[in-house]
């Protein structure tokens, strides 16, 4: 469920106006409107799925994955160490989420034959105004050896794109630093020991400090902001007020008059990948029950699951 008796009782709602099991009752209800309107949920839950193998190196999956606990090929258990599982992290992978293997290794063609067992949900842990800036993971091009990795908080007041590119391999290596998405660069600077700051509390550090090839480029960001992005907090916002609204406002003709206002009006999004729709509609007669946080986010993420080709 997502929200609780307690919260209700500390916010003003008496006995009077319901009780423990009415109350209870009222949040199972709406926590279970709420997944089947967006045809997901928001919270971990652990879950088994079986798959088709298509002989590619990434397999999209239909559910963002939180974390993967184990993938079996047939009845053999593969390592993890074999995968790279796209699950969150930033850039948020939720709308895209899938699982990719090194370079010349495919996941086995074939019909159900690939078992994924681990946590999935549409979920970031934490009420939005609580969620840290974030620094990205770098994406390296090149030829040479891919060694840095970042870290930090970013207290910055917008989002930046950083660009390092190695630019001189004597004994130190150095390379050159962009702050600004490769628009400015600060040259010939060492690669030390350690974490670096590049810039308010962005980190990186290079495993080594020789054995780099020129021209080498890693690309990551930094962000202050996180748009779009659905957390716990905000369906939680929304369980409190249908609940609210349910004990003076019939809760079936609320579900009837959302489901009709939904359906009045789609537009779609479409990828050579998948296709997503959203429901971008006002919300009719709902809005004199002062719920609006549904039109920009219940309403937008009506249809939030990719429908990925070869999804069993």
């Amino acid at each position: 469920m997502y929200s609780s008796v307690e919260w209700f009782r500390s916010h003003g709602v008496s006995e009077e106006d319901a009780s423990d099991a009415d109350l209870t009752a009222h949040i199972k209800e709406v926590s279970l409107f709420i997944d089947d309107f967006t045809g997901m949920w928001f919270e971990p839950r652990k879950k088994t799925y079986v798959l088709d193998g298509d002989g590619q190196e990434v397999l999209y999956v239909y559910i963002p994955i939180i974390s993967i606990q184990n993938i079996k090929f047939g009845d053999e258990e593969i390592s993890l160490e074999n995968f790279t599982v796209y699950n969150q992290d930033f850039p948020d992978d939720r709308k895209n989420p899938r699982i990719s293997r090194p370079l010349g290794e495919v996941f086995p063609k074939g019909k159900n034959n690939i078992e994924l067992v681990g946590r999935f949900g549409y979920t970031i842990l934490g009420d939005p105004i609580l969620l840290p800036a974030l620094v990205g993971t770098p994406v390296f091009t090149g030829s040479g050896i891919d060694d840095l990795t970042s870290s930090g908080t970013y207290t910055g007041e917008e989002d930046i794109e950083i660009v390092i590119i190695v630019d001189g391999i004597e004994t130190v290596n150095t390379y050159k630093v962009s702050t600004d998405g490769g628009t400015t660069f600060t040259e010939n600077v060492a690669m030390l020991a350690g974490p670096v700051e590049v810039i308010d509390g962005v980190l990186i550090e290079f495993e080594d400090d020789a054995d780099h090839t020129i021209g080498d480029r890693w690309d990551f960001t930094a962000t202050i902001s996180q748009p779009n992005r659905i957390t716990p907090y905000d369906i939680t916002k929304i369980c409190r007020m249908l609940v609210l609204t349910a004990l003076h406002y019939p809760l079936e003709d609320a579900f009837k008059q959302m489901e009709l206002d939904m359906n009045t009006r789609v537009q779609r999004e479409a990828t050579d990948k998948h296709s997503i729709e959203y429901r971008t509609v006002p919300l009719g007669n709902l809005q004199a029950t002062g719920i609006n946080i549904i039109d920009s986010v219940l309403f937008k993420y009506r249809e939030l699951r990719p429908r990925y080709v070869g999804w069993v």
